[in-house]
């Protein structure tokens, strides 16, 4: 019986790591963890899920990435608007509790833009510091 219990907690702990993780995204560097993406696309227009933010930000030229914003679902969608951001960058800040997808540009044909490469440079230089 204990060791049914421990099976049972153990794959409790598996199943809530897993989905404390962000998800990655074809064409999209990412996710990086407490970053916010400067810079609105469309208002700042937000979507319910991952899906939709990308569907979006894949169809609009400007859009640069994606924020998943750091407040809590149940209060993101009780002000009517969702946890995910089209983001212009390539501009980023330090956000806690944010995480940001940056569009690769070109991603079928290979190749990061100037200013993507910048933009992952800064990210990288604000993890290690």
């Amino acid at each position: 019986m204990a060791g049914c219990r421990a099976s049972v907690l153990l794959l409790a702990l598996c199943v809530g790591a897993s989905l404390a993780q962000e998800a990655e995204l074809d064409c999209y560097d990412g996710p990086f963890e407490n970053v916010l993406l400067d810079g609105c696309v469309d208002d700042c227009q937000s979507f319910e899920s991952l899906a939709d933010a990308e569907s979006h930000c894949n169809a609009v030229e400007e859009c640069g990435g994606i924020t998943k914003t750091s407040y809590g679902d149940n209060e993101a969608i009780s002000l009517g608007v969702g946890l995910y951001e089209v983001r212009a960058g390539p501009g980023i800040e330090t956000a806690k509790g944010d995480h940001s997808w940056i569009k690769q540009v070109g991603c079928a044909g290979g190749g990061r833009a100037e200013s993507e490469a910048a933009a992952l440079g800064d990210i990288e230089r604000s993890v290690v510091m």
